[in-house]
């Protein structure tokens, strides 16, 4: 059985678009707000850790093509 995570309150001046962006997924998925920056910075962590270990990210196009995609 996993134990419920501790939920701490913080605040962040986010730029209004970000905002924007992060109700409109929520809405989209019925995800609350906060599950869509959870859901964002553990994507980003698991990037960044494949990345640590030499692995490379691709896309596949529609039409069969890679292209790379570097975590910013």
């Amino acid at each position: 059985m996993t134990d419920k995570p501790k939920y701490v309150k913080v605040t962040f001046l986010l730029p209004e678009d970000i905002v924007e962006d992060v109700k409109k997924i929520a809405q989209e998925k019925g995800w609350t707000e906060n599950d869509v920056v959870v859901s964002a910075v553990a994507t980003l962590k698991f990037f960044e850790e494949q990345e640590r270990k030499g692995a490379k990210i691709l896309l596949e196009e529609s039409d069969r093509t890679y292209q790379r995609v570097r975590v910013p």
